[in-house]
């Protein structure tokens, strides 16, 4: 629950900051009087919506942690579904434009944070684990976050000069680099698919001392992505005729997003490529073994004791035991056989962990 409480708290000191510096935050992007409006009203609605996003990631990240990628497609789908059918009542129904479509978003991001609450709440109190926010584990999370927020924040940052630079050159331009924008970030959240598989698995693999799985499962995963961009660059340039009326009508517009429409489909390959080694990289959270050290498959949480300890016997069995089961002498006892890795059986560790 620490890094969910931590989301929050990151959330609603961003909405402390931006309902106020709204006016002055879209003049920064240089937009037009005609424009500028309508982006003040959308980024305060929108802004209310910050601290349950926050907390989507945070959950989302817990639950992946466990190998569940149901849950997440289950609250990603309904989210989406309950955001586009928000949107058609609230902007055309409701006749509240722009600021439909925002309170469509804000609602859609609140449930889906809700969802995720019912799951994590319940994994939690079935674990035994405090439901309070815990300063020192708050902070934890917080420093282990913060190469990742200065990642985040460096990706983003690119996106809105970019968005800076489409609204100084007009409304046409600007509309095509917004289109071209939620286009590319389709594309982006289908590569990540294999990225948080990766992940998952890679992590798996080493938590479980298996360095050489971990480097074949990278391989393999890589070659997925570049087979996956090459896919979806040729998708692009295909079925360019049928997407771009469902955007527009408009031919300046048009013109302005051909050539950079080009550009989307010509990265995705390389793109492929960058999601898995990004995912690859927080699954390690370390260089890989064999260029430094070994990862510790023990060390769950900074200053925390670890529930459990896994290792990998010769015969590629999963075996593991309870921290506090250990003996007088401080040691663990004879670890207990959980099955061969991928196997989930009945033992209720891995009913818990893998299902």
């Amino acid at each position: 629950m620490d890094g969910i409480w931590l989301a929050l708290l990151l959330g609603v000191a961003v909405v402390a900051v931006v309902l106020p510096t709204a006016p002055s935050l879209i003049s920064l992007f240089g937009a037009s009087e005609t424009v500028a409006p309508h982006a003040i009203t959308y980024l305060r609605i929108s802004a209310l919506g910050i601290p349950a996003m926050l907390m989507v990631l945070a959950a989302t990240g817990v639950i992946r942690g466990l190998q569940d990628t149901r849950t997440p497609l289950y609250v990603a789908v309904g989210g989406f579904a309950l955001n586009a059918g928000l949107n058609a009542a609230l902007v055309y129904g409701a006749d509240l434009g722009i600021a439909g479509s925002a309170w469509g978003t804000v609602i859609a991001q609140c449930a889906m944070a809700a969802a995720y609450l019912v799951v994590v709440v319940r994994g939690a109190r079935r674990h035994g684990a405090s439901l309070r926010p815990d300063t020192a584990g708050i902070r934890a999370c917080a420093q282990a976050g913060a190469p990742l927020l200065v990642r985040t924040l460096s990706l983003r940052a690119i996106l809105i000069i970019a968005t800076a630079v489409a609204a100084r050159l007009g409304d046409a331009d600007i509309a095509a680099h917004q289109i071209l924008l939620a286009l590319w970030s389709l594309l982006a959240f289908a590569l990540d698919a294999l990225a948080i598989a990766g992940q998952a698995i890679i992590g798996r693999y080493l938590g479980a001392g298996d360095t050489e799985g971990a480097k074949a499962v990278c391989r393999r995963m890589v070659q997925w992505g570049i087979v996956s961009g090459v896919v979806l660059g040729l998708l692009v340039i295909l079925a360019r005729p049928v997407f771009i009326p469902l955007f527009t009508s408009d031919p300046a517009v048009e013109a302005a997003m051909l050539p950079a429409l080009l550009v989307v489909a010509l990265s995705q390959p390389v793109s492929g490529i960058v999601f898995v080694l990004d995912g690859s990289s927080w699954a390690r959270g370390r260089p890989l073994p064999g260029r430094g050290h070994a990862p510790d498959a023990r060390r769950v949480h900074p200053g925390r004791t670890p529930r459990t300890g896994r290792g990998r016997r010769p015969d590629d069995t999963l075996v593991g035991h309870d921290a506090d089961d250990a003996g007088p002498d401080g040691h663990p006892p004879a670890a207990r056989p959980l099955g061969p890795v991928g196997d989930h059986g009945s033992h209720p560790l891995k009913r818990r962990c893998f299902t």
